[in-house]
């Protein structure tokens, strides 16, 4: 059983390891979601959310909230995962992150208009529906895109980096 455990652990490691991961950032967004809408005084109740056009609820304290949530669980998220599930630690997956954070982000408003404006959802109740949606989605884009690592084209044998290096000598000694 022990040898069934560790075989399944070292095949879906980044997935457990992202799932953890996911799961400090639902801790991290919703908390920061709750504070700013429980005690923050981000209540909706100043806006009439069933007479409201959909641009007015996006600019609306929920998704301000949801937003503020999303972008602490992203920082945590970056920081996580560029160094501890894809051990991508460079700077070059920023941009891929901050693209795909926003797609993401994108889709958790939607979710959130969706699950409180058009299907009267209680708003906390929303949020941990939201959360594990998103969070698939999040893991594939963080997988294929953000944090993909560029293979090389060409592997080199052992003889041609010998003879690279022996001639790199050879140039830096002349």
């Amino acid at each position: 059983m022990k040898d069934f455990i560790v075989r399944m652990y070292k095949k879906y490691e980044k997935f457990i390891k992202f799932c953890v991961v996911g799961v400090l950032n639902t801790i991290v967004t919703y908390v920061v979601y709750y504070i700013l809408v429980r005690f923050a005084g981000m209540e909706p109740s100043a806006l009439p959310f069933k007479e409201t056009p959909f641009w007015t609820w996006l600019l609306s304290f929920i998704v301000c909230a949801n937003t503020i949530g999303d972008i602490a669980g992203g920082v945590n998220s970056y920081f996580w995962n560029s160094r501890w599930v894809f051990k991508n630690k460079s700077f070059r997956s920023v941009p891929k992150f901050i693209l795909t954070f926003i797609v993401y982000m994108l889709i958790s408003a939607a979710l959130m208009f969706l699950c409180v404006r058009v299907i009267g959802m209680n708003k906390y109740v929303a949020k941990i529906i939201v959360i594990p949606i998103t969070t698939v989605i999040n893991f594939f884009m963080s997988k294929l895109f953000a944090f993909r690592k560029k293979k090389e084209k060409t592997e080199k044998t052992s003889e041609e980096a010998k003879e690279e290096g022996s001639d790199g000598d050879l140039e830096e000694k002349q």
